[in-house]
């Protein structure tokens, strides 16, 4: 029977399986713009995928083709997320469906808010959490007030609120009987805090706050994502855990937009995948998933991706994340967040590039001349992985395949 193979240069090749190998399956893949991070990590994993699910992101389409048809002749199940161009996708991702809880809608709300605020930093961070706490009202009042909600109702009612002018110093909008029938029905309920706060500071101040919010909402979603939400049935993370499936998330090298809401696709992801595994006796997930970033750096932070990659492995998760430097993962998640995150990479792939932290790293951990490893050859890699030696080869000639030879020869 095949299983699943990590191959990471010529000659260079681990089985997937974590109990087999005894360290975590998280790769972390440096390379510059051109240095193959795709062709010769991503496309070569998926050609060797046998047995566990895969979550993967990608901008080029004719990857979904080329390799939609290989997984499904191995019994796949096939969903395609198509963010870039909805109307392709067979699934549809709401994260408003997979809310159980106070916590649950806080945490979407400050990943909204973060994943613009992570460009635009305010330096004060009064704002962002008060745009949370008014975006996390907003949820909490669709997801208990309509009938089979949607976050395409959520952005309804945030472009509904208006401001009224009046003699008031307290800002006075056209959804504010809204939140008083709420109030009269329960007075205690979970979306009155945040919308009392918006509605009881100055007029000036809650324009500032929802200034704030309309720049993570502006940025995040457009009518395309909205339509998405009402299009098809959402992504069942659950069976993703119990039978193989392959899903591709379609994104786009221009619209940072969308990159931004795939970083809360894989925020709700994780979230899905801990939650089904602790309800389990076992506590980790009956088929592993293994997630490909592509172009992490391209989105924004996944929210707690430093405290999620600490204990993938006792869950059956496992990542790939591919960067064009380290000092873009620092760029995202701070410092502190991003030591975290390589360190529990066991496996570090550097293909080349002109970034020098990133040389400074890998000269430390190859033992070698810095010069070295700035002006490594084109198409050289540096393999570190926990247990073994450095390892210095070339990378995996992927055009060479025989199963990459056949796809490519069978679909055109």
């Amino acid at each position: 029977m095949m299983r699943d193979l990590q191959i990471l240069g010529k000659g260079v090749s681990f089985p997937a399986d974590t109990h087999v190998t005894g360290i975590n399956g998280n790769t972390l893949v440096i390379g510059g713009t051109g240095s193959g991070k795709t062709m010769s990590i991503v496309e070569p994993a998926l050609i060797n995928t046998y047995d566990r699910s895969i979550i993967v992101t990608m901008t080029k389409r004719k990857l979904v083709k080329r390799y939609s048809g290989l997984l499904a002749s191995r019994g796949y199940d096939i969903r395609i997320l198509d963010f870039a161009d909805p109307d392709r996708s067979t699934c549809s991702f709401d994260p408003l469906k997979y809310l159980r809880s106070e916590s649950d809608v806080r945490q979407l709300a400050t990943a909204i808010i973060k994943a613009e605020s992570a460009v635009n930093k305010n330096i004060d961070p009064y704002w962002d959490n008060a745009a949370i706490s008014l975006l996390t009202s907003l949820i909490a009042y669709v997801i208990t007030e309509y009938e089979h909600p949607t976050f395409a109702d959520v952005l309804d009612l945030y472009h509904a609120i208006e401001t009224k002018d009046g003699d008031s110093v307290f800002l006075e909008t056209n959804v504010d009987e809204k939140f008083k029938q709420l109030a009269r029905k329960n007075p205690r309920h979970f979306a009155l805090h945040g919308w009392n706060v918006f509605h009881n500071v100055s007029s000036r101040t809650a324009s500032c706050i929802y200034s704030t919010l309309a720049a993570a909402m502006e940025t995040v979603f457009n009518p395309e994502l909205s339509r998405l939400m009402r299009m098809h049935q959402d992504v069942d993370f659950e069976s993703i855990a119990k039978i193989p499936t392959a899903v591709f998330v379609v994104t786009s090298p221009f619209n940072t937009a969308l990159n931004r809401f795939v970083s809360i696709f894989y925020s709700t992801a994780f979230s899905e995948l801990f939650s089904f595994a602790e309800e389990l006796e076992s506590g980790t997930l009956p088929v592993p998933v293994h997630v490909f970033c592509d172009d992490l750096a391209t989105g924004s932070p996944i929210t707690r991706l430093d405290e999620y990659i600490s204990i993938f492995r006792e869950k059956g998760i496992s990542i790939d994340l591919l960067l064009q430097s380290e000092s873009q993962l620092q760029h995202m998640y701070g410092e502190q967040a991003a030591t975290t995150i390589i360190n529990n990479c066991d496996t570090y792939v550097y293909l080349g590039g002109m970034d020098l932290q990133s040389a400074k790293s890998i000269s430390q951990r190859m033992n070698m001349p810095l010069e070295d490893v700035l002006y490594m050859p084109v198409g050289q890699v540096f393999i570190c992985r926990r247990g073994i030696k450095p390892i210095k080869t070339v990378r995996y000639d992927t055009l060479s395949d025989e199963i990459y030879r056949s796809i490519v020869d069978e679909i055109g």
